[in-house]
């Protein structure tokens, strides 16, 4: 990534993140408050409903209280513990008939069915809701002392002790229609489209049962039960007699996640149950939320673009000071820094301009004393060859064959001497970038060919073979052909040097999509893997079975690599240890 994407990338972490954090931070208090709120609402509701509920239920139980103190009923309670016989019964029913008429002008509420049981429940005398015979719940302890439903309506069902002389003689039921009950609850005011009350009452020991329509179910009542093991229903939760919230992990009878509050009525025996769906309870959050998220991206837009034009204030210098350097390291010492600033990075500029001079300086010093050593040092090395090979010629015979030898080995060394200082001026070019090439169309094919066979002599000399493979058309690609022919003639040289008399080096040239591959093998001492990380540097020498016999500086695979680099390919090497060697010279298409 380069420093000006990281600048932009800094100034875009550095606006957004005490957004994002102090912006979650408001978020979950938003959450949390509108939770809290949504709880207060439906504990609000569900308390005021509770307390309708205990109100209605407490006038019809005080009614049924009131209809068993009355005298006729306790007469005929009297009567039939005297006579437990069917004149006993009739007089029980003509009670039970007359308050059955009278029964709707009572500000009770319409009674829907009486009956007249023994202490224990057993019906003695009822209306047509009852029948005889039939053993009704004996509940002292609630205002309501059972809800049921029979065919389409739900009705309660009330009770109150008939008593004389401090003794329970009979108890006496009434049934009314629970309409005004089912009204209290089916009342959503405030609870928006998915909030609702509803009761529920434990069925057995492992059920409740829902004994009210509900929003999404108007046939629920009597009808949908639930587990009293699911825990994590609220309608559930009502019946364990312990007054609860719920914010989290809670669904309703539609799978839904809720908020719910339950409460249980132990007046009456009953679990109400409030609850509204999160995802309605939470849209301002995630109201808020959109707005939240179009904000950051405005934000982040805003800070992207101002990023990026900071970046761009701080990185223009700097990537003009890289491509000075880039000047600097190829060579062009005349490379300077435009100063913008008079900040750090003008004073850099201006360091680098001072460096730029100073290698300015030293380039044109290392030049004079490369020209000082091509003349000074070439003059005199060329003069002792002429000399020498003056005097070798012997045309007046006074020296000796002995002598003659001797004169020849110094003329060898001068050559090597001559050779050496040619090698370091060209290593000199290469290193100060003053190392160009120039291609030309060429048929590498007809190349190759030709500097084998010039080549090969100095191979017959060894005793050794060339073999030159080549496809049967030409391949035409652009080279510098001096260049390229220095190259090879290092690459043949050390095949031959590096390898046995009566051996093969192989020559060979290929072509496919990319690139022109030339190659250079031979059947070698080889070269080992430590030593190939290290042939192509400068004064590189390699250890195997010629280092004591061969000549050279370790030169000629470092000037091979620098020209190959210039005309965009590579040069690699593939060797092991007595298995010879093979050079391979990769050119572009």
């Amino acid at each position: 990534m380069s420093i000006r994407y990281k600048t932009a990338f800094i100034f875009l972490v550095s606006g957004l993140l005490p957004f994002f954090i102090i912006g979650t931070l408001v978020f979950i208090d938003f959450q949390n408050t509108l939770r809290n709120s949504t709880l207060r609402n439906l504990e609000a509701v569900t308390t005021l409903q509770e307390s309708r509920i205990i109100d209605l239920l407490t006038v019809y139980s005080q009614g049924a209280t009131f209809f068993a103190a009355q005298a006729p009923m306790v007469t005929a309670a009297q009567v039939y513990a005297q006579h437990p016989n069917d004149a006993g019964k009739e007089a029980l029913a003509r009670v039970l008939s007359s308050m059955q008429a009278s029964g709707s002008d009572t500000s009770v509420a319409p009674l829907e069915g009486l009956a007249i049981t023994d202490p224990s429940g057993r019906v003695l005398s009822t209306t047509a809701t009852f029948t005889s015979q039939q053993t009704l719940p004996v509940r002292s302890d609630r205002l309501l002392t059972d809800i049921f439903r029979d065919h389409d309506n739900v009705y309660l069902l009330f009770s109150a002790p008939i008593m004389a002389k401090g003794g329970v003689l009979a108890r006496f039921y009434m049934t009314v229609n629970a309409q005004p009950l089912l009204n209290i609850t089916a009342n959503r005011d405030g609870l928006g489209e998915t909030g609702e009350t509803f009761l529920v009452k434990q069925y057995d020991n492992t059920k409740g049962v829902f004994i009210t329509p509900l929003r999404f179910d108007a046939n629920a009542a009597f009808k949908r039960t639930v587990l009293l093991s699911d825990t994590n229903r609220p309608s559930a939760e009502a019946l364990l007699k312990e007054d609860r919230t719920f914010t989290s992990n809670v669904v309703s009878y539609r799978g839904k996640p809720v908020i719910a509050v339950t409460r249980y009525i132990p007046e009456v025996g009953l679990g109400i149950v409030g609850q509204m769906d999160q995802i309605e309870a939470f849209i301002p959050v995630r109201d808020l939320a959109v707005q939240v998220v179009v904000f950051a991206a405005l934000l982040s837009l805003v800070t992207i673009f101002i990023g990026s034009f900071m970046a761009e204030l701080f990185t223009r210098p700097v990537l003009h000071l890289a491509n000075v350097a880039s000047q600097l390291r190829k060579g062009d010492f005349s490379a300077r820094a435009k100063i913008w600033t008079h900040d750090e990075i003008g004073q850099l500029g201006q360091a680098f301009n001072a460096m730029a001079s100073d290698l300015a300086k030293q380039d044109q010093a290392k030049s004079d004393i490369i020209a000082l050593i091509s003349h000074q040092l070439r003059t005199p090395v060329t003069a002792v060859k002429g000399f020498v090979s003056l005097i070798m010629q012997n045309k007046d015979g006074r020296i000796s064959d002995d002598d003659i030898k001797k004169l020849h080995l110094a003329f060898l060394e001068n050559e090597k001497l001559n050779k050496l200082i040619t090698q370091i001026l060209e290593v000199a070019h290469a290193d100060s970038g003053k190392l160009a090439i120039k291609p030309v169309q060429t048929d590498l094919v007809k190349f190759v060919r030709t500097a084998g066979k010039e080549f090969e002599p100095m191979l017959q000399l060894r005793h050794q073979k060339l073999s030159i493979l080549k496809p049967a058309g030409p391949i035409q690609t652009s080279i510098d052909a001096e260049k390229i022919r220095f190259v090879l003639d290092i690459l043949l040289t050390n095949a031959s040097k590096y390898s046995p008399e009566h051996t093969t080096v192989t020559l060979s040239v290929t072509r496919t999509d990319d690139v022109c591959r030339i190659q250079v093998g031979d059947e070698g001492y080889g070269i080992s893997a430590e030593d190939q990380a290290k042939l192509f540097q400068k004064f590189s020498r390699i250890e195997n079975a010629r280092s004591d016999t061969s000549e050279g500086v370790g030169l000629g695979l470092y000037m091979a690599k620098k020209i190959v680099t210039l005309h965009g390919g590579t040069i690699t090497v593939s060797s092991g240890v007595n298995h010879g060697s093979r050079f391979t010279i990769e050119l572009p298409n």
